[in-house]
């Protein structure tokens, strides 16, 4: 759960977040700075305001499939299940665009070294930056 600061502003209106305010966070999931999402990242919001955005069901759309697939921690290369976050990579949204190539590759876990050997690392690495490890 998110914890609201003292002086926590909402990311649309930019009026101060209350204690009573019915509030929604967005977890910091998009990692291409290209996708028209990422802005919407790491933000508190009146819910209202929130709910005013044109794509808010699916920016909830891709928290809750962010957290139901971080969970499984299966790696998509060898399909074993990860038992250690010491050897866990996780790429959360690349891309909300279905048609974009990248989109293949949300919410993909890796091991570590399956994810260091694999050839589609630079690929992620070159939409993301270092930002998956």
């Amino acid at each position: 759960m998110a914890v609201v600061y003292k002086k926590s502003f909402c990311g649309l209106c930019s009026d101060l977040i209350l204690p009573y305010d019915d509030i929604v966070y967005t977890p910091s999931i998009f990692c291409n700075h290209n996708d028209p999402l990422f802005m919407y990242n790491d933000m508190f919001f009146h819910k209202k305001c929130f709910d005013s955005i044109e794509k808010s069901e699916e920016i909830l759309y891709y928290i809750k499939n962010v957290q139901n697939e971080y969970q499984k921690k299966e790696c998509c290369i060898c399909k074993n299940k990860i038992h250690s976050s010491d050897d866990f990579v996780f790429i959360p949204i690349i891309s909300s665009d279905k048609e974009n190539e990248a989109f293949q590759y949300n919410c993909k876990s890796f091991h570590k070294k399956c994810y260091e050997k694999s050839s589609i690392k630079p690929y992620l690495e070159s939409i993301c930056g270092n930002s998956s490890k």
